[in-house]
């Protein structure tokens, strides 16, 4: 606001030099009079300073208002653009099913063209398909493998009846309390490999005779009669290392998968002082894995029999029977199943080399 103070020192200086034209009653009272009509009044110059301050206030309004609409604008036009961007890219995953779609409608005509081809050919059938494929494969093998001496051979014996007595007596391996028809088992299974022993006592055998019974046919075509039918199992003779002792090539074909189980196999037996051995044993042996040229599994596992009389004083009565392996890199999700196959591996066992304890008479 205008302060009134320099209008009071200009009415002072006024009246302190009034002039001689005035006349000489010139009162304080016409003083007043005559500067309230010649100098402007406060109050006009604090409305003039007013609506100074009412206008600049106006323009920082509209100013405030411009940036307020220039603000929603610009969102607006972001939300627009996102929107877009939104719709761009579902046209963009909808030419890209549409690709894929031609693609494999493309492959699917192929395969079809490719599957008519086949069947208008001779059919071969399954079976005579992998007998051929075998063959194929045991003559490469064959060719590639080294036998090996006999210096060699004792050596893997000594390692195998190590790691047979390791697992047989394996502290780590749990009951599952299971007790099929008279077998019961240990276990241990660690993801894809498993440990385990089954075993049953037989009061009427005698523990080397079964050894020897077990030898024949597990060395001879009565190998595969021990699995399930509906395996394609085929072996062939790479080397006989002794009497006791033979390597073989072995192929599984597993039907319902299609999967096929390769290895190069160690079968041999043992004669210890309390106990009868037969083990079957995978070999690594990588330059013949390359000349077959397979990328199915390739098995490694290890398969203990083990024949222990009940008494050593008497060892043709009685027999403690012990079937126990290690296996590893079993498919994943296949351990159940793979065990379950083995509990019937050795009631085939049972029912094919020994003989009831009793029978039905006529």
């Amino acid at each position: 606001m205008a302060s009134s103070f320099p209008q009071a020192q200009l009415a002072y200086e006024l009246h302190a030099s009034r002039p001689d034209f005035l006349p000489e009653d010139w009162s304080d009272t016409d003083q007043q009079i005559f500067e309230s009509l010649l100098l402007p009044s406060p109050s006009s110059s604090s409305l003039a300073d007013s609506r100074k301050r009412v206008s600049v206030e106006e323009k920082r309004m509209k100013h405030r208002e411009v940036q307020r609409r220039f603000m929603q604008r610009k969102k607006e036009m972001l939300a627009g653009v996102k929107k877009s961007i939104i719709a761009l890219e579902k046209q963009v995953a909808v030419l890209k099913l549409s690709s894929e779609r031609e693609a494999l409608e493309t492959e699917n005509k192929a395969l079809e063209h490719e599957a008519d081809a086949k069947a208008s050919r001779p059919s071969v059938s399954t079976l005579d398909a992998l007998e051929m494929i075998f063959q194929q494969e045991a003559k490469a093998v064959e060719q590639q493998f080294t036998p090996f001496t006999v210096q060699q051979w004792q050596e893997i014996v000594c390692q195998t009846m190590h790691s047979v007595d390791a697992i047989l007596t394996q502290e780590a391996m749990k009951a599952s309390g299971m007790n099929v028809m008279g077998w019961s088992d240990r276990r241990l299974v660690e993801n894809t490999s498993v440990k385990f022993t089954l075993h049953k006592a037989f009061p009427h055998i005698c523990a080397e005779r079964i050894w020897n019974i077990t030898w024949q046919r597990l060395t001879t075509d009565s190998y595969a009669s021990f699995f399930s039918p509906s395996l394609f199992i085929r072996k062939h003779l790479l080397q006989k290392v002794c009497d006791d002792a033979i390597i073989i090539y072995r192929v599984i074909c597993y039907p319902q998968t299609g999967r096929v189980s390769r290895a190069i196999e160690v079968i041999s037996r043992v004669r210890r002082e309390h106990d009868f051995v037969y083990f079957d044993r995978t070999l690594d042996l990588p330059d013949v894995k390359e000349r077959v040229y397979a990328t199915d599994i390739w098995t490694q596992s290890l398969t203990v029999l083990r024949f222990m009389p009940s008494d050593p004083n008497r060892p043709e009565v009685g027999c403690v029977v012990q079937y126990g392996g290690n296996y590893v890199n079993i498919p994943e999700g296949g351990v159940k199943y793979w065990l379950m196959e083995v509990l019937f591996l050795v009631l085939r066992f049972e029912s094919s080399l020994i003989s009831p304890m009793f029978s039905l008479g006529n």
